[in-house]
């Protein structure tokens, strides 16, 4: 259902406007009697919470998920398969329609504005699996992990044009997210050192390209699915689904963030061989190299997220990110102590890692680019080149544009209060919660190649 775009400036009373012209066509007597900011994610996307009264079958509130910019919203910036124009419809829109005809745990879509900009979704309530699992680990992750291998059981190309199955985590992809990692989660390196890590790391990715892919999630966490006591687990968050290894969102939701601090090593264990007992898609012919796969998918994972945290505090003005990254670097300690063939970015993540937990001690440092890094001194404010651009996987909004760090990153206003999404039926997406965050300055920037762009 579409309906006429909003004309107010103010984007909460655009949203307003726009729910207010739907909502009586959904539930005939119902109308609008308030909206309230939610806050929002690491993407250009907010959300709003808009209250109803009256009507037949209405619900009591619907979510309005408003896009800054709807060519970005069409797809995850790194990937390009749909050439120059982009796709015809969000990803959001057209892998809920999919994910709808197999499953009532994504929200329902109501309504799309004419120019996508605007969505009145389905409000899945403001509990999150993290929240949720605090007495019950095990039976609440676990639960999300047969949902997981249930859904890539039955979730195959159907021939409808689903997104999903034209793009893939190959080789390309998953050598860019490393070379995020190297460029933003490393400051100082050795040269030669750096070298030795960035082949190695080359090496693991083709082992990753080689596993057999299936329909995944791709941010697959406890802050994107939500449980409602009526429904039980609801899936947001889902517009950047593509092919990989089945293990890569078992890896997401097991070692996001600070999710080790509540999966210790024993429970993910153990959550591992559910995992593999129930799994039908993707299954590889043993349970020790599901889990030696298992390894090296989490440690692809947890680096990147390395990389992307200082990203978007340095480059995206989005500092609160960086309370996280304590956790995921003890997390990419254990996983690289862990897994064959990481030697050398083992030393190197000692040796010139970004971690929180040494830099309070050290002076700030310069990030390592493709070129060798250039020490910036503190009298002078920081430089910054070019970024790297990413490889061509999914759709390819217009490449950011290079931005001038005289100052910091100014950070952007995150929408507000905490965060809902849908609750009904099918299709849809709304902003994850995520749990308070404490901001922390961003380190000095350096030359680099080319600049990365930002998921969601």
């Amino acid at each position: 259902m579409t309906t006429k775009p909003p004309k107010a400036a103010d984007p909460l009373e655009n949203a307003r406007e726009f729910a207010s012209g739907i909502v009586p066509g959904l539930w005939p007597g119902a109308s609008v009697t308030s909206i309230e900011p939610l806050r929002g994610d690491a993407s250009t996307r907010s959300y709003a919470r808009v209250r109803l009264a009256g009507g037949s079958g209405a619900p009591p509130t619907v979510v309005v998920m408003m896009m800054q910019d709807a060519a970005v919203a069409m797809s995850s910036e790194e990937l390009g398969v749909f050439g120059k124009d982009g796709p015809k419809e969000l990803a959001f829109v057209n892998i809920g329609r999919f994910l709808a005809r197999l499953t009532e745990a994504v929200p329902t879509i109501h309504a799309v504005s004419p120019d996508s900009r605007l969505l009145l979704l389905e409000d899945v309530g403001d509990t999150t699996l993290w929240e949720a699992s605090a007495e019950r680990p095990s039976e609440m992750f676990g639960r999300a992990l047969d949902l997981l291998a249930d859904l890539q059981a039955r979730a195959t190309d159907d021939g409808s044009g689903c997104y999903a199955f034209v793009q893939s985590f190959d080789e390309k992809l998953f050598a860019w997210e490393f070379e995020h990692f190297l460029e933003y989660g490393v400051v100082d390196a050795p040269p030669a050192l750096l070298e030795e890590s960035r082949a190695e790391l080359a090496r693991v990715a083709t082992r990753l390209a080689a596993l057999p892919r299936v329909f995944a999630h791709r941010d697959y966490h406890a802050w994107n699915i939500h449980v409602q006591a009526d429904k039980g687990l609801r899936l947001i968050d889902f517009q950047d689904a593509l092919l990989a290894p089945a293990l890569y969102d078992v890896a997401s939701l097991l070692t996001d963030r600070i999710t080790p601090e509540r999966i210790t090593p024993g429970l993910e264990e153990s959550l591992l061989v559910r995992f593999y007992s129930r799994q039908k898609a993707g299954r590889l012919e043993s349970l020790d190299a599901t889990r030696s796969a298992y390894r090296l998918i989490a440690l692809q994972r947890v680096l990147k997220v390395v990389g992307r945290f200082h990203y978007l505090a340095d480059v995206k003005g989005k500092p609160h990110y960086l309370t996280f990254l304590p956790a995921v670097c003890a997390t990419a300690r254990r996983l690289l102590a862990a897994s064959e063939g990481v030697a050398a970015t083992a030393r190197l993540f000692e040796a010139a890692g970004r971690d929180p937990s040494r830099a309070a001690a050290a002076p700030p440092a310069v990030r390592t680019a493709a070129a060798p890094p250039v020490v910036q001194t503190a009298a002078k404010p920081p430089v910054v080149r070019t970024a790297v651009e990413p490889p061509a996987v999914r759709t390819a909004a217009k490449p950011p544009a290079a931005r001038v760090a005289a100052k910091p990153p100014v950070a952007q206003v995150a929408a507000k209060p905490p965060v809902a999404r849908a609750t009904t039926k099918p299709p849809a997406v709304l902003a994850a919660a995520q749990p308070p965050a404490v901001a922390e300055a961003p380190a000095a920037k350096s030359t680099r190649r080319r600049r990365p762009t930002e998921k969601g």
